[in-house]
């Protein structure tokens, strides 16, 4: 790794957008993958404009992946009915969706011929 990556990542995690495109643009595939789970959360319009072109497509279909196994993980909280909670966020949805998780395909990653982004969980 060398000094550009290292200073890079003392911009996380208030710039992890920036870092994440400049990583793309130079190459760097393990700051992109150090910084992807600090982005899965934000939707690709808030963050298209950063990315160069060739990662544009890979980080759309990672997204798509965990919004999926994140909105399949919560369908099976008891307290959650139609679209809305219902009660108290506890300790049995956490275990039903850690449940959940560790039923998910083990490939819920992206990779490219260029970039691999990580399993988050």
């Amino acid at each position: 790794m060398n000094i550009c990556q290292m200073r890079m990542k003392d911009y996380l995690p208030q710039h992890a957008a920036e870092v994440f495109g400049s990583a793309g643009k130079h190459d760097y595939p393990h700051l992109i993958a150090a910084v992807a789970p600090l982005l899965i959360g934000k939707p690709v319009a808030d963050v298209v404009h950063l990315l160069p072109m060739h990662i544009l497509v890979p980080w759309a279909i990672y997204q798509v992946q965990w919004a999926v196994s994140l909105t399949k993980s919560l369908s099976l909280h008891p307290n959650m009915h139609n679209g809305s909670w219902v009660g108290d966020y506890d300790t049995e949805c956490i275990q039903k969706i850690f449940q959940v998780q560790a039923q998910l395909p083990k490939n819920i990653s992206f990779t490219s011929s260029r970039y691999s982004f990580p399993r988050i969980l």
